[in-house]
């Protein structure tokens, strides 16, 4: 009984406290030898524990509800960006509606609790040492730079899908017509604005301002079309063999380049693209040659074991067998097939020149130069060939480097010879005799017709997709005209040479000499194409 009453008082008493722990310690096994006494010192150490648990857990709900507190105050409280923080490398930028620290040089953007000097200052001095000492102008043009960036970013995500292909567009023209960036900006843009006011409306017309085509935006456009069309036809090439046309080339600043083309094996076609143009900064050795090759086939991963073949012009430094491109190459690709380009071969061979013939040329170009290099007879010059009725205004230069420069050059003095004869009779009666000479003029006649028709064949002989054994045909071809205007030459019909019946009209000269001179081209043909030609095909 005594047991009964005391468990329905703790049972009573449990519910008060609202703890479970008192209960729980009554519910082991009560012996029944134990006493009421031992009992009820059992349940006041049960009852002292459960007031000892529960002021500790009030104490601890009373911390955490201190601490939360704390936290919220500690959230609130939010730093505030100073000016005087741009001099050691940091500016504001607004995140989520909290102002955060963000550096100039590295763009990182830190916490709102390092809005402090020290913080600052312990990551610009340990990411960017090496700038300590830099006044706050450096810094900011930095951030100058940085907000460009963001401008230039939105602007491009805020710019609509047609204008931005339109931008496109107009930048591949001006690269394509070899035109300077800003006449985009300069030009086009006002050219479009007037066409779309007078054709459109004032509505329409404003839809071509959002056009972005800045002198930068079109470097850009035609930087970002090269990177995709290079990135493609690399690609191409990964999977497909190859072969090489090289050439070393100086531009009218004396700057030498090293200008490649290949040309590959594309599904079921044989395509030929412009690979690459590289400045030579130093020495144009084979070996440095070899280097800047084999560099740029590493950097895109390309193999030489897929290079068949490699075409080159003359140079020593091309085609050396010790010490040039060549011996370089076969050193790494032993199994690459080497040609001399045939339109290289082509020049060469016009260069043979009887003795006779090269005097006439080298007295044209003295005649040209006499009058070209000084502005004053080049301009009166031009004055006489309007008066008496010239088609032309003037003479050209020539170039040696240009294969096609000698037949434009000796087409052209013997076109306007009546006009240069009278303009030499005025200023120099010296150096008109040569075109008072019907024997001179005759052999000028000659040189500009075979000159013309070389140029022709040049030109056949360029261009895209054209193969050895297409050239072939055109150079055997021509060698078979050859005979066939000798033949007619030795029998006195010159209608294949306009210029030089021509110049045949009205005088009595004799040409005995045409058809040795017709042998000064031919010979050379033969030696310079066909031997080679046999080994090639």
């Amino acid at each position: 009984m005594r047991i009964g009453q005391l468990g329905n008082a703790v049972t009573i008493d449990s519910k008060s406290m609202g703890k479970s722990y008192l209960v729980a310690r009554l519910r082991t096994p009560i012996q029944a030898e134990e006493t009421s006494e031992e009992v009820n010192k059992k349940v006041k150490r049960a009852f002292d524990m459960d007031r000892f648990l529960l002021r500790k857990e009030g104490i601890v709900l009373k911390r955490k509800a201190e601490t939360e507190s704390d936290g919220e105050r500690k959230a609130a409280k939010t730093r505030k960006y100073d000016a005087s923080y741009l001099d050691i490398g940091f500016t504001c930028i607004v995140v989520s509606g909290e102002s955060r620290p963000q550096c100039v040089i590295c763009g990182v953007i830190l916490a709102n609790d390092s809005l402090k000097p020290t913080k600052l200052r312990r990551h610009f001095e340990t990411k960017h040492g090496s700038l300590a000492g830099k006044s706050r102008d450096c810094f900011a043009r930095k951030l100058t730079e940085i907000t460009q960036q963001k401008e230039a970013v939105k602007h491009v995500a805020n710019t609509p899908a047609n204008a931005l292909k339109a931008s496109y567009q107009v930048a591949y023209h001006i690269a394509k017509n070899k035109r300077p960036f800003v006449d985009g900006e300069k030009v086009i843009l006002p050219a479009l604005l007037d066409v779309a006011r007078t054709m459109l409306g004032e509505k329409a017309a404003e839809k071509f301002k959002s056009i972005p085509i800045s002198d930068t935006t079109v470097c850009r456009r035609i930087t970002d079309m090269s990177e995709d069309i290079q990135g493609q036809l690399i690609a191409r090439l990964k999977s497909s063999l190859f072969a090489l046309q090289l050439d070393e080339a100086t531009d009218v600043s004396k700057d030498a380049h090293l200008i490649a083309y290949v040309r590959y094996c594309y599904e079921t076609l044989v395509l030929e693209f412009f690979l690459f143009c590289k400045p030579i900064k130093g020495r144009a050795t084979g070996s440095d040659l070899f280097a800047m090759i084999n560099d740029f086939l590493n950097i895109h991963g390309l193999k030489w074991d897929n290079c068949v073949g490699i075409c080159t012009d003359g140079a020593p430094s091309m085609c050396g067998a010790r010490a040039g491109l060549k011996a370089n190459v076969l050193k790494v690709a032993p199994h690459i097939l080497w040609t001399h380009c045939m339109i290289h071969r082509e020049a060469l061979a016009v260069r043979n020149m009887d003795s006779k013939l090269e005097d006439v040329l080298n007295s044209a170009v003295k005649i040209v130069n006499f009058i070209k290099t000084h502005p004053t007879r080049a301009r009166l010059f031009a004055i006489l060939c309007a008066e008496m009725g010239a088609e032309h205004d003037g003479l050209l230069f020539h170039t040696e480097v240009r294969w096609l420069s000698r037949g434009k050059v000796l087409s052209r003095i013997f076109e306007l010879r009546n006009e240069v004869r009278q303009f030499l009779l005025c200023l120099d009666p010296c150096k008109s005799e040569q075109l008072c000479n019907p024997r001179w003029l005759v052999l000028l006649a000659y040189l500009a017709d075979i000159f013309e028709k070389l140029n022709s064949l040049n030109v056949s002989l360029q261009g895209a997709d054209m193969t050895s054994f297409t050239m072939n045909k055109r150079i055997t071809a021509f060698k078979k005209k050859l005979e066939l205007w000798r033949r007619l030459v030795e029998d006195g019909l010159f209608e294949q040479f306009p210029c030089l019946v021509d110049a045949l009209a009205g005088t009595e000269y004799e040409l005995p000499s045409v058809a040795e001179l017709s042998d000064q081209v031919s010979p050379p043909y033969q030696r310079l194409f066909f031997s080679q030609m046999a080994k090639t095909t």
